[in-house]
């Protein structure tokens, strides 16, 4: 078994802002999390629609690179408290939290066999994953809204993952 050993090039602290079709994503973030950073680089990610709201229940920060990490060092300065998201990477994916693609140390591994997680991965996997359940169990795919940053809009999720498929 293969042990992940983060490589700290930086990569994912850097360019994490993607696209989910037309909609960019920057680093989702768990309601608690938000106060870590400025509040004006805070944005909605996912939201859940209630009537005629839409509550978020995901959160993004959309300045890049991170306002935490230090290139001199390749390091967070926040590396105990940083988010959960940040803790899982590169092993956790959602709508776009991040492209596996861009990490230096997965893509210099052979596919084969399996990788050993620090148990802080593990931790920040099942924390992310219960989360998930309990916010999305009782929710249909058409309650579901993305926050695209750029035109300050919910999108809902299901034209995307139609706009997805008829690009495939």
């Amino acid at each position: 078994m293969t042990r992940f050993d983060c490589l700290r090039c930086g990569k994912c602290c850097i360019s994490f802002i993607e696209r989910l079709c037309d909609v960019p994503t920057g680093l989702a973030l768990l309601p608690d999390e938000v106060n870590l950073f400025d509040q004006a680089d805070i944005r909605p990610l996912i939201g859940v629609a209630r009537g005629t709201a839409i509550v978020p229940v995901w959160y993004q920060l959309i300045r890049a690179p991170c306002p935490y990490y230090e290139p001199e060092r390749c390091a967070c300065t926040i590396y105990a408290r940083r988010p959960c998201l940040c803790r899982a990477y590169p092993f956790k994916m959602a709508v776009s939290y991040t492209k596996l693609g861009r990490c230096t140390w997965l893509t210099e591994q052979p596919r084969k066999g399996a990788i050993e997680l620090s148990a802080e991965m593990v931790v920040a996997n099942e924390t992310i994953a219960a989360y998930d359940r309990a916010t999305f169990s009782l929710v249909s795919p058409e309650q579901v809204w993305v926050f695209n940053f750029e035109t300050d809009a919910w999108v809902p999720l299901h034209d995307l993952r139609k706009s997805r498929a008829a690009m495939s």
